[in-house]
């Protein structure tokens, strides 16, 4: 695996900062669903990446897990500071944010140069 690799697998700006956040189980699960809306087939902005326990139904248009979901359980997330701020208008994520003030200015997180190496 090269740096050319990684860099067609994040093709950010190396300078994009990342955080991560304490996100509520309902609030992944309703931003995840929110990101994949475009067909399957469009490319889409604000795709939201997931490990391999989570996966999407494009049928039934829900998330499915390996272990479902806790509504209100605090999960760790990685994710661009721009997206809480409202980039790719993620609503889920965006609402959430300013409903708990997060910060949401690039000097909140790392960039993801350092985050990711």
């Amino acid at each position: 695996y090269m740096f050319y690799d990684l860099k067609k697998e994040f093709p950010f700006d190396e300078r994009d900062a990342l955080t991560v956040v304490k996100m509520p189980g309902h609030v992944l699960e309703s931003a995840i669903s929110f990101s994949r809306g475009n067909a399957p087939e469009e490319e889409a902005r604000g795709f939201l990446d997931t490990c391999s326990a989570i996966q999407y139904d494009e049928m039934t248009k829900t998330v499915k897990t390996i272990q479902s979901f806790q509504p209100h359980r605090q999960y760790n997330v990685v994710c661009d500071v721009k997206i809480l701020g409202g980039m790719d208008k993620i609503m889920p994520i965006v609402e959430w944010a300013k409903d708990v003030g997060l910060k949401t200015h690039e000097d909140a997180g790392k960039p993801i140069k350092v985050a990711i190496l």
